[in-house]
């Protein structure tokens, strides 16, 4: 195996990685969304959001604002049933205005 082909399994490997990690971010997250009071949750999510460093806020709502622009185009797949429409629906409406108002967050 040469160094090019060695450096693009790493590369690989790493991707990997990053998917299983963030899967298991994902799964907690949705865990802890199934078990627990909405609107006390959320209050307390904003409260310890707001804590982190600014910048990291604003990586935050970059990672938002795309995923809202990727689940916008379930809408042309069809890709919902009752549970998830709205949410898929109104997501097709923020990507719209998202990308006339806020194209793209800035990093500072």
């Amino acid at each position: 195996m040469n160094d090019a082909e060695t450096r693009e399994m790493e590369e690989a490997l790493k991707n990997d990685q990053e998917k299983r990690d963030m899967k298991k971010i994902v799964d907690k997250l949705f865990h802890e969304i199934n078990n627990f009071s909405y609107q006390k949750n959320s209050d307390n999510f904003f409260e310890a959001m707001q804590k982190q460093h600014r910048t990291l806020q604003q990586s935050f709502w970059r990672l938002i604002f795309d995923v809202v622009k990727k689940y916008a185009e379930l809408d042309k797949e069809g890709w919902y049933d009752l549970r998830n429409e709205a949410s898929v629906k109104a997501c097709v409406k923020l990507k719209v205005w998202l990308e006339n108002n806020y194209p793209a967050l800035p990093t500072i």
